[in-house]
């Protein structure tokens, strides 16, 4: 069993606005990366951020080329998204925008309510008390374990400061100053088939995110084909 956790802590008072659908993307693919249209329990922008994260473990390419570089600019980041030889002299930026160019065909991540309901327990126990990191108010596997009769691999992101799923996911994918880049693994991680997320208010950041992840809890591997 394998558990793999990360925070990210990062305060930014600017937000940027919901993006919308770009026409890069056919209709269908976009379709298809909306795995969590139906999970009645999920807020909208959890809901968008685990699109976003589908559209990038997708097609890392366009991806990149649709949201990452638009994203950058609007940041200024970047002066423009023709300009790729800055971009890739700044460390963690570029790098993320060469690993989503590798990026293609992973599957897609579908929500699941018992991760949801590990991810949001925490979210909203770390904004009351002003905590940071993974262990309160216990340790991060027996809260999975509580939530989700999980077994394998597993993973768990937190986020802080960001209100807009565009901004949170953004953070953890450049994973700035993070120097093992876990977050960004754990969304690439193809190994990770089930996600749950939540927003929720904290007491020093104003907003946190939490993302768990795993590859399926103890009964969906238990009727999994095995590979002869």
């Amino acid at each position: 069993m394998k558990l793999y956790i990360f925070l990210l802590p990062i305060f930014f008072i600017s937000c940027s606005p919901r993006i919308a659908y770009d026409a890069s993307w056919d209709k269908k693919t976009y379709r298809k990366a909306n795995t969590a249209r139906f999970a009645f329990y999920l807020s909208k922008k959890s809901k968008e951020s685990i699109r976003l994260m589908n559209l990038a473990r997708m097609n890392g390419p366009l991806f990149a080329k649709a949201y990452y570089l638009d994203y950058l600019v609007s940041r200024e980041v970047i002066k423009s998204k023709d300009d790729i030889e800055g971009l890739m002299k700044l460390p963690y930026y570029g790098s993320l925008y060469a690993d989503l160019n590798r990026t293609k065909d992973l599957p897609r991540l579908r929500p699941s309510f018992s991760l949801h309901l590990s991810s949001a327990f925490h979210a909203f126990t770390s904004g009351l008390s002003g905590y940071e990191g993974h262990d309160r108010p216990f340790r991060c596997e027996v809260r999975f374990k509580i939530f989700g009769n999980f077994a394998g691999n597993w993973g768990e992101n937190c986020d802080y400061g960001w209100k807009q799923a565009m901004d949170a996911v953004m953070s953890l994918m450049v994973d700035q100053d993070v120097s093992m880049l876990g977050h960004r693994k754990n969304i690439f991680n193809k190994k990770f088939i089930r996600v749950g997320c939540s927003f929720k208010y904290h007491r020093d950041y104003g907003h946190n995110y939490v993302q768990d992840f795993s590859n399926g809890n103890l009964f969906q591997r238990m009727f999994k084909k095995k590979k002869k």
